[in-house]
């Protein structure tokens, strides 16, 4: 969980606590009670504790899994948002495409047709003023043609850019799918199996609670009876006894 956190934000942060807040509730405590816990009624006040954890820890959970929820969509748009940079990335790569193929093509034209074309028309109109004016046009030329050709550079550089976003932008889809399948799971089927796992335990312990009272209710029934038949026996002894003795007993009257 520390690794998802780290790498995953906010979205691992909240599927962290909640494995810590249900780790933290172990059904089986239930029946790890020490010695001390034993003699000193400690297995009513531990189950009691129990309960109030797992009440206060189930909405905790039962918020977290609102979040979760929330999260998952925040996701879901995400991964529809970077679908359509996707498709703006491929558009401006085709379009960047485009503008370089005609620019290369401009730039390969310039340099074997109109440079030597503008050279020879400064080479035949000598020093004078046409002469003059033809070398500055020449110029111009040249210099233009070189910052296209340092803008069809830059054009290179940014469909690279481009190209190397497409599989990045994938990359975060996938992610952020794996997530929401992650998120689906906790909140449709961790959660809900944890609580009833939770109730569950509760209630084989309230279900032993009520057994141990109803075998000491027989216990008690049994020694009860056992102790109500030992007095009729002892009572219809005594009233025999009392049945065979005289109205006077002989050894008051001899």
């Amino acid at each position: 969980s520390e690794t998802l956190s780290k790498d995953t934000g906010p979205v691992g942060n909240l599927l962290s606590d909640m494995m810590i807040k249900v780790k933290g509730l172990d059904p089986k405590s239930l029946e790890k009670l020490g010695f001390f816990e034993r003699i000193f009624g400690g297995v009513k006040a531990k189950v009691e504790r129990f309960k109030s954890q797992f009440t206060n820890v189930a909405a905790q959970i039962d918020r977290i899994a609102l979040e979760l929820q929330s999260q998952q969509e925040t996701l879901k748009r995400d991964i529809a948002m970077l679908d359509g940079l996707h498709a703006k990335n491929l558009e401006q790569m085709q379009t960047l495409e485009a503008f370089i193929v005609a620019g290369t093509e401009y730039v390969e034209e310039a340099r074997k047709v109109t440079i030597p074309e503008m050279e020879a028309r400064v080479k035949a109109a000598g020093d004078d003023a046409e002469g003059q004016l033809a070398a500055q046009q020449l110029n111009d030329a040249r210099q233009a043609l070189e910052r296209l050709d340092k803008k069809i550079h830059d054009l290179k550089l940014s469909r690279v850019i481009a190209l190397q976003a497409l599989p990045q932008i994938r990359l975060v889809q996938s992610g952020n799918a794996t997530l929401v399948e992650k998120l689906q799971s906790s909140v449709a089927t961790t959660i809900p199996t944890w609580k009833n796992q939770m109730t569950i335990a509760l209630a084989i312990h309230r279900q032993r609670e009520a057994l141990e009272l109803q075998q000491n209710v027989s216990e008690a029934t049994n020694q009860m009876l056992r102790d109500n038949a030992e007095r009729l026996r002892a009572g219809t002894v005594e009233v025999e006894r009392e049945s065979q003795r005289g109205v006077v007993d002989i050894e008051t009257l001899s």
